[in-house]
């Protein structure tokens, strides 16, 4: 056997250490008696669990760094909006300052040799200010149901039915330390 087909073989995938896994299971089913199934996991054991937790450092090793380039896109992609939250605020008071400028001089168009300038009515609806909620009449609130999920989910831990709802199993995940 060359160097490069030795290096070959001791770079086993996960995907080779679970198939081996699986012929380790055949194997144990195979087995006559303990001892021959002791023989059998002593050896899988010597030759595999080394490579299993290598591999699996590994993995390890890029879920982390995943994990640390996401937090870093997100504090960006957090930095970046904060910032163009900032510039578009002082868009918005530029503009407001330069209509209070025109509104004082009374204007309402300014040309000049790039752009022009003109005081607009905004459009859509009509604004409204609903300066006292409680004193609006009923047929003008809306009632939106809200699904309490807490007191289903006491009803159904108490054994209690509660027609359309269920409770699930719990998934599972992967914690790495």
């Amino acid at each position: 056997m060359t160097a490069t087909e030795t290096i070959k073989e001791k770079k086993r995938t996960l995907f080779d250490i679970t198939g081996d896994m699986m012929a380790l299971f055949d194997l144990l089913d195979e087995a006559e008696n303990d001892e021959d199934a002791d023989r059998v996991l002593e050896t899988w054991f010597s030759e595999n669990l080394s490579d299993l937790k290598n591999k699996a450092d590994g993995y390890a090793a890029v879920v982390r760094e995943f994990e640390h380039r996401a937090e870093a896109r997100e504090t960006e992609a957090q930095r970046l909006a904060d910032s163009a939250r900032a510039m578009k605020n002082r868009s918005r008071s530029l503009k407001y300052r330069f209509l209070s400028t025109m509104q004082f001089l009374g204007m309402d168009r300014l040309d000049t040799d790039i752009n022009t300038f003109r005081i607009c009515a905004n459009g859509g609806k009509l604004p409204l200010d609903i300066h006292d909620p409680t004193k609006i009449p009923e047929e003008f609130v809306r009632q939106i149901p809200e699904i309490d999920r807490d007191r289903v989910r006491l009803a159904l831990e108490a054994g209690k039915p509660v027609p359309g709802a269920t409770l699930m199993e719990r998934g599972q995940h992967l914690r790495i330390r």
